[in-house]
């Protein structure tokens, strides 16, 4: 669709109307997609949690069952050295 948009972009003059409806056609899926995709995260964290938490917390799980790829990329153990070395005097045992 995208290498469709493009050839019909160079003809833009002749083919305005075309143009602006594959414009529209590329954009409209990825958006509409996004949009379902947090709002379709979101009601299964509030199904699975069904507990009461401040708002920060529950945007933060949103954000991280959105972004589940690159969430699961992080390496764990790197993240609780980085905490441990920023707050020493922590009384939570991180092993």
């Amino acid at each position: 669709m995208v290498a469709f948009a493009k050839f019909v972009s160079k003809y833009d003059e002749v083919f305005y109307k075309l143009n602006r409806l594959v414009r529209i056609a590329v954009t409209l899926h990825v958006t509409s997609v996004e949009a379902e995709r947090s709002f379709s995260c979101l009601k299964l964290i509030k199904t699975h949690v069904r507990t009461t938490m401040l708002h920060d917390r529950l945007s933060d799980i949103a954000v991280l069952s959105v972004h589940s790829q690159r969430a699961n990329a992080l390496d764990l153990d790197l993240v609780v050295d980085k905490f441990a070395n920023k707050y020493p005097n922590c009384r939570i045992m991180l092993c």
